[in-house]
């Protein structure tokens, strides 16, 4: 099964933008859920985003420096038996 993880609102009530900073695990790389796999600016700072399921990163859709919007799929995790 596949998991994207989608940008969550940054901000409550509002859509606004972030950059991404460092992509800190890219394709083929095993995750755990929870595990800080993005990390963004926004106008709050600096935070990271963390792996929606347990498993191995098969896409990362963005790219450092590029501007991201709640909403927004950033990669995709493959969780369970692959065969």
């Amino acid at each position: 099964m596949r998991v994207e993880l989608v940008l969550p609102r940054l901000v409550e009530d509002l859509l606004e933008p972030a950059t991404v900073c460092n992509i800190l695990h890219g394709a083929g790389t095993p995750v755990r859920k929870g595990e800080p796999v993005i990390e963004l600016i926004h106008r709050d700072g600096m935070f990271d985003v963390s792996a929606p399921a347990t498993g191995l990163i098969v896409e990362v859709l963005v790219q450092p420096g590029q501007v991201v919007y709640p909403g927004m799929r950033l990669l995709v995790v493959e969780c369970g038996p692959r065969g």
